[in-house]
């Protein structure tokens, strides 16, 4: 069943942003601030790291919307799934780039994205330590701190600046993207790896990168970014072109002016084939 239109769009919006804000709170209350037993690890590896304040911050976001939605399903990346009846799905991350968060490197945020009947509606990515924050709903716009947002007008890869991650080669998988990265370095004006891919994809909708790719994603990672740049006029899908970026594992997001060219370059090479949450 479906919540109802009494709550728009821009209202889920509203309510988002005041709860990121209050996540980024507590997230900036920690940074440079942890002590040893504050940081553990994920996946048995050293690199993929998890903090006391990813924990506390993702318990905020959670109270919050349940105390407004208690219908609604939470999705985030600390905590298991919590399945509701409403139709409207909440991705979380609490703090999307933790290893910078942990190295004291301001490029993270927190990153909240709403999907109402498999449509993305709602968005906001707050990076606290940067002193901004994206917030997009579906057909109002895409905004940084009120202020509107636009995708460059580049409309060639090799004028472009653009983004990637290596999700795989933390987590050890293979292909794991470092050929389609050297690729890159070559045809484009400069290739930067950010560690956060919302604040990449906040970057493609503010027009400062022309694309961002990545494989090996979670649909936390892109849910909020995605629709920051659809808002702001630009594409995104997954590396074959199609509209599986959420929960597929790979996504490309450009300006649309880059789009065919990126997803030509990315096409000739290998990627995981795997599903996501």
């Amino acid at each position: 069943m479906t919540r109802g239109s009494h709550v728009s769009h821009e209202e889920l919006m509203r309510f988002a942003l005041t709860v990121a804000r209050g996540a980024g709170d507590i997230v900036m209350e920690k940074l440079g601030q942890l002590q040893p037993d504050d940081i553990g690890y994920k996946s048995g590896t050293f690199k993929d790291l998890v903090t006391l304040a990813d924990a506390q911050a993702e318990q905020y976001v959670r109270r919050r919307i349940l105390g407004r939605f208690p219908d609604d399903t939470l999705i985030g990346e600390e905590q298991e799934a919590r399945h509701g009846s409403s139709g409207v799905t909440w991705y979380i991350d609490p703090i999307d780039g933790t290893t910078n968060f942990v190295h004291r490197i301001p490029i993270f945020g927190v990153s909240i994205g709403v999907v109402e009947n498999g449509q993305l509606v709602a968005a906001v990515i707050h990076a606290p330590a940067l002193r901004e924050t994206y917030h997009a709903y579906r057909g109002g716009g895409a905004f940084v701190d009120g202020k509107p947002i636009r995708v460059s007008p580049v409309d060639a890869v090799e004028r472009s600046l653009v983004a990637t991650g290596f999700a795989d080669v933390r987590s050890g998988l293979t292909p794991n993207n470092l050929e389609a990265f050297s690729a890159l370095v070559l045809r484009s004006q400069a290739v930067r790896r950010m560690g956060a891919a919302s604040i990449d994809l906040a970057y493609v909708a503010s027009g400062r990168f022309e694309a961002f790719w990545e494989i090996g994603l979670s649909s936390w990672d892109v849910c909020a970014g995605s629709l920051l740049v659809k808002e702001a006029g630009g594409i995104v899908t997954d590396l074959d072109g199609g509209d599986d970026f959420l929960l597929g594992r790979t996504v490309l997001a450009t300006n649309g002016a880059v789009h065919a060219e990126m997803k030509q370059i990315l096409g000739a090479f290998e990627r995981p084939v795997q599903g996501g949450r």
